[in-house]
């Protein structure tokens, strides 16, 4: 590849078989200071797949302090492939990227970080209505191996085995000595996730040890 210059403008000459891959309208991204990204132009694809597809990454960035979430740090730690992914997740508007004390700093917009956060969280337990459970199983197999109870609500209610046991006894042990309670009484006496709860509660009861006698009020069986 070369630039050529013809009447006062600059011209980037590619190989035939790579301008034929980039079509005719392409796209340049500055990654660094003497480094570009020339790619093809933007293709419509639905947000949840791409963020499907860059999951791995949107978490560890998530993770990232953020005085350290910054292009500088992330070229050094995790390399060059990693910062063209984030400018094609920009390209997409999953990732913001904006300037502070002379470097480039990564953001998130605000529907994206939620979406990202309730991911992660489901690393261990989660609620998705049933089509978005097969979705998600199809990129996380390892919930396979996790507990979960299809409700009548057309939701799926799932918890990692050991997240279960740490919370499994405790809450017979409180159903032992007092048979009955109600939802709020309970969280605010665990002082857990609503919705660890609420699964916590669903798969006891599916196991036939608690009963719903009445709306978020459950009895020892």
């Amino acid at each position: 590849m070369e630039i050529v210059k013809s009447k006062g403008k600059y011209y980037l000459e590619v190989p035939e078989s790579i301008a034929l891959e980039l079509g005719s309208d392409p796209e340049i991204h500055k990654l660094k200071e003497g480094f570009y990204l020339l790619s093809k132009k933007l293709e419509l694809i639905k947000e949840e797949d791409i963020v499907n597809k860059y999951l791995d990454l949107l978490y560890e960035i998530l993770k990232l302090p953020y005085n350290k979430r910054n292009l500088n740090y992330i070229v050094k730690v995790f390399g060059e492939e990693r910062v063209k992914q984030i400018y094609e997740l920009k390209r997409y508007g999953i990732l913001q990227i904006y300037k502070k004390d002379n470097k480039d700093f990564i953001g998130f917009p605000n529907s994206i970080y939620k979406k990202i956060t309730r991911l992660d969280k489901m690393k261990s337990f989660g609620i998705l209505k049933i089509d978005e459970y097969n979705k998600f199983l199809s990129t996380h197999p390892y919930i396979n191996n996790y507990i979960n109870v299809i409700d009548f609500d057309g939701y799926v209610y799932f918890i990692s085995p050991t997240l279960f046991r740490k919370y499994y006894s405790l809450i017979i042990n409180i159903f032992n000595k007092e048979s009955v309670w109600d939802y709020e009484s309970l969280l605010n006496k665990l002082k857990i996730h609503p919705d660890l709860l609420t699964i916590l509660l669903k798969v006891i009861a599916e196991k036939g040890e608690l009963i719903e006698i009445k709306r978020n009020v459950y009895e020892r069986i």
